[in-house]
């Protein structure tokens, strides 16, 4: 929801999200508990939901209505999986190297705001 608020003010449009569970431990009930630690869970997942909504809604600039953003999330007996599906476009293959590079980004460089003295 964080995500999808930065997404709505900054771009006044949001793609909602399609979300799927699967418990291959318990087949009758989907719903997925896992241990870990809640605030490293919930900053990178926001950083991958905060770049889908991003590039989708930049790859539809004139629409709307954007593609919504999917994520599977499959828990199985010794792991579990979240994959997070946008049409945002993706990444040349000449920039992939660079994607772990902390400083690195696609997203434009943020304006400079005309109110500095």
């Amino acid at each position: 929801e964080n995500a999808k608020f930065l997404c709505e003010q900054y771009y006044l449009v949001a793609p909602e999200i399609k979300l799927e569970c699967k418990n291959s431990e318990d087949s009758s009930n989907n719903d997925v508990h896992v241990v870990y630690v809640p605030s490293h869970l919930y900053h990178m997942l926001f950083e991958l939901f905060k770049n889908a909504m991003r590039a989708t809604v930049e790859h539809y600039p004139d629409a709307t209505e954007v593609p919504k953003v999917e994520v599977i999330i499959s828990k199985g007996v010794e792991d579990m999986c979240i994959k997070l599906s946008d049409v945002g476009g993706g990444i040349p293959r000449s920039k992939q190297e660079l994607l772990f590079q902390y400083m690195y980004s696609t997203a434009p460089e943020p304006s400079r705001s005309d109110c500095l003295s």
